[in-house]
């Protein structure tokens, strides 16, 4: 085999072959160009010809794929029945030099600018590293496809630059990396910082079509992100970029026998370590995603300096999970609402430490009170596994926004969370807690619960707060508990305590994740038997003359179509908690919704209707009544 090499800076190695001969690209890539003539590659071969690169003019034709290579003859060795073949890295040695515009055909074999006069101009728009279009707003810097490259891995590359164009803008930087960034030792560092943003960031699937430059789905339905494989890629372009762009950096020089993969001598470990970071990361929130460059926050369930720091200007220091769940109660308005709903998913999901989409796995069915303790099992599903482990709740202390049990029954008063239709009843969703999340997938129940939460906070901050962030509030809040160890808060989060003991340990007990959730609801379990520290609102505590009018009244104020929660049905003791705890709380409400909230309307409602009466105050009205027995119930307590 012979080599022509023209004596430029610029080498094109011309390898001569015998005709009849199979040829097989390298690893690097052989790309055989047909001698049919085509616009681009006619362009580009005049552009190289007047410049002098190449000893005689070639024709090139369009080349596909990988797989799909053409040939080109010259002419004068086309007698000679010889192939002249350009490699890749000559190829790409000529494009860090001369960028190359991807021009389409208008039609075959010709070209508006055949002459290549234009060519020059058209190059000069192109970034200095090669194949790197630099528009005029200078906001992103994308590839363009070159001679023999696949449009995927062009693909693949645009994406990794929207990605990192967009993190970078996010973080004040621009839009190319500079050297005083990766001088030195700060090429690791840069690294490094990359890293931990896209190990937690969820940048939608589909191509650099599929997302904006705020990284957010252009297609609204969309819930799929990219896998932690697929951003691994994407760093490792990221990185490759900057080795484009700055060769003489001393961690860029590798051994000739290092891997294609090793960008650099300490890459291949950090590439490992994102990968593992990212995989378990995906693997804990699992469809529970919040796609955008800002970081989710933790949404806490009572910032106590809020009205301090407000002064200060912290956007979110009023923003909580008591005023996200008030706003929920004050916006309730009649039975064909789900604000109370909405307020349901919250706190099961806030108090059971869970992902969004967990809480439509509820099934009345695995629900268990417990009277010896005076806590209720609801039982905790995880999505896409078989794991299930007790999840006790009780009543909470900190405030009525958060009790479960106040929750449930106002959304039982309000909306008929306990009403069943004849299509939920035939469909089987008679004991399922809430039918309207069976009719969503795991991802869009998660959906559901981001939107219920953003629609109670201001606009600057409402891509920071997702479903997700109940669940990083509350396993930080239990992790700065002072009386609670990593057991006790895995026993409530469903997590694992990355020893042998997890074979061990019985997750279906509800006293093992009880701690953990008693600390949740304000109690005290530093010392003592805290169980006995446990006390519901008890409808006894009103007296036992008013039996019939007490029970008048929960008919008036339920419509209960969920056999369980009949007389004698094994969560009856659930719903008449839930009916002392909404008496227990009435006042509080009033105080802060008003005596047009909802909940107030239908409890006022209900004594009339009932004609509530005590023959402890045979002169006073039903509404009066009620308001006597709310005290009868704070008093016991």
């Amino acid at each position: 085999m012979s080599e022509g090499r023209p004596d430029r800076p610029l080498r094109i190695a011309l390898r001569m072959e015998p005709y009849g001969r199979r040829i097989r690209p390298s690893s690097l890539g052989t790309y055989y160009v047909r001698s049919s003539l085509s616009s681009h590659h006619a362009r580009v071969l005049n552009f190289l010809t007047r410049h002098g690169e190449t000893e005689s003019p070639i024709s090139l034709a369009r080349v596909g794929t990988s797989s799909d290579f053409g040939h080109f003859l010259t002419p004068a060795l086309r007698n000679r029945r010889c192939r002249h073949i350009i490699s890749t890295s000559i190829y790409q040695s000529f494009l860090t030099r001369h960028p190359v515009i991807h021009q389409p055909f208008f039609g075959d074999g010709d070209s508006r600018d055949s002459d290549g006069e234009d060519f020059e101009e058209e190059a000069a728009l192109l970034n200095e590293s090669g194949g790197v279009s630099q528009p005029k707003d200078g906001t992103s810097r994308l590839c363009v496809q070159g001679l023999g490259q696949s449009s995927s891995i062009v693909g693949v590359k645009n994406a990794s630059i929207k990605v990192f164009v967009a993190w970078r803008k996010y973080r004040g930087k621009p839009a190319d990396v500079t050297w005083m960034e990766i001088d030195g030792d700060n090429l690791m560092g840069y690294s490094n910082e990359a890293c931990v943003w896209a190990s937690k960031a969820c940048v939608p699937y589909g191509g650099v079509s599929c997302f904006d430059e705020n990284l957010q789905p252009t297609n609204p339905s969309s819930r799929r992100c990219l896998t932690y494989k697929t951003l691994g890629i994407y760093l490792g372009q990221h990185l490759q970029a900057i080795n484009d762009r700055f060769p003489h950096h001393d961690d860029f020089k590798k051994p000739a026998d290092a891997p294609k993969e090793q960008v650099t001598p300490w890459w291949c470990a950090v590439r490992n370590s994102f990968l593992k970071r990212c995989k378990k990361f995906q693997a804990a929130y699992g469809d529970d995603v919040a796609f955008g460059i800002e970081p989710v926050v933790p949404l806490y369930k009572n910032n106590n300096l809020a009205i301090g720091l407000v002064i200060l200007g912290d956007p979110f220091a009023a923003v909580d999970q008591k005023s996200v769940f008030l706003e929920k109660v004050q916006k309730a308005t009649n039975r064909k609402g789900k604000s109370l709903e909405e307020r349901c998913w919250l706190v099961f999901v806030g108090e059971a430490l869970a992902r969004g989409g967990e809480v439509r796995y509820l099934h009345y069915d695995n629900w268990t009170f417990h009277q010896f303790t005076h806590v209720l099992d609801t039982q905790w599903t995880e999505m896409k596994t078989v794991n299930t482990y007790a999840m006790p709740f009780v009543p909470d202390k900190t405030h009525w926004t958060s009790d479960i049990y106040h929750a449930l029954g106002s959304w039982f008063l309000v909306e008929d969370g306990l009403h069943r239709n004849m299509e939920e009843i035939e469909g089987g969703m008679q004991n399922v807690v809430f039918p309207s999340l069976c009719k969503t997938g795991e991802s869009s129940t998660a959906k559901l619960l981001t939107q219920a939460i953003q629609k109670c906070l201001p606009d600057n901050i409402k891509s920071q707060i997702t479903s997700r962030s109940l669940r990083d509030a509350g396993i930080t809040e239990l992790a700065a508990h002072g009386s609670l160890s990593i057991y006790e808060s895995c026993a409530r989060s469903g997590h694992s305590t990355g020893t042998t003991q997890d074979h061990y340990i019985s997750d279906q007990h509800y006293l093992y994740g009880l701690k953990a959730g008693m600390a949740r609801a304000g109690y005290d379990v530093s010392s003592g038997d805290y169980t006995k520290k446990i006390h519901l609102p008890r409808v006894q505590a009103i007296g036992s003359g008013v039996d019939n009018q007490l029970h008048a009244f929960l008919d008036k104020c339920f419509t209960v179509d969920v056999p369980h929660f009949d007389k004698g049905g094994k969560l009856r003791p659930v719903l008449l908690t839930c009916l002392a705890t909404l008496l227990q709380h009435y006042k509080a409400v009033l105080i802060d919704c008003g005596h047009d909230n909802a909940i107030i309307q239908h409890l006022n409602k209900a004594a009339l209707h009932s004609c509530l009466n005590d023959p402890r105050w045979p002169r006073l009205a039903p509404i009066e009544i009620l308001q006597k027995w709310c005290g009868l119930i704070n008093s016991d307590l």
